[in-house]
């Protein structure tokens, strides 16, 4: 069994989530080309979202939220729509105890990566942070990341 992902279609939720809410867009967004903020939502924004995760190969990958890439802009995580800001590629390391939670860092600087802001309640929707990580089992910075099932 390779512990690499292939591409196809997932869901990403935060393990700082205790398994509530998951990852995404905003459901409504302005109808502007400027970057989308990538943000923890909560459990009651249905339905849940799916990210499309292109394998590159070197535990590299693109992931792609509504069709746009990813990127770190000011130290949050955005969806890009045009070709600048470059999307970054993504290293995902597996959490060998779980087999479902990645640190997902720079495929670049392995020291940088997403972090969850906090424990989202339900009140607040906030953005998923770029920043300095441990690669450690600090739950804010590991992400379920499940396949969906092909239909």
């Amino acid at each position: 069994m390779s512990l690499e992902l292939e591409s196809g279609i997932y869901t990403i939720s935060s393990l700082s989530q205790h398994g509530e809410g998951n990852v995404g867009r905003h459901p409504i967004e302005d109808r502007s080309l400027n970057p989308k903020r990538i943000l923890t939502l909560p459990p009651n924004i249905q339905p849940v979202q799916t990210w499309e995760i292109e394998a590159l190969g070197n535990y590299e990958y693109y992931l792609k939220a509504r069709g746009a890439k990813t990127t770190a802009i000011n130290n949050l995580i955005y969806a890009v729509l045009l070709p600048e800001p470059e999307p970054k590629k993504w290293f995902l390391k597996l959490n060998l105890f779980s087999r479902i939670s990645y640190n997902i860092l720079d495929a670049e600087d392995h020291s940088q990566g997403w972090i969850s802001p906090g424990i989202n309640d339900g009140k607040d929707i906030e953005q998923v942070k770029f920043g300095p990580v441990g690669g450690s089992l600090n739950p804010f910075e590991l992400w379920n990341i499940i396949r969906v099932e092909d239909q």
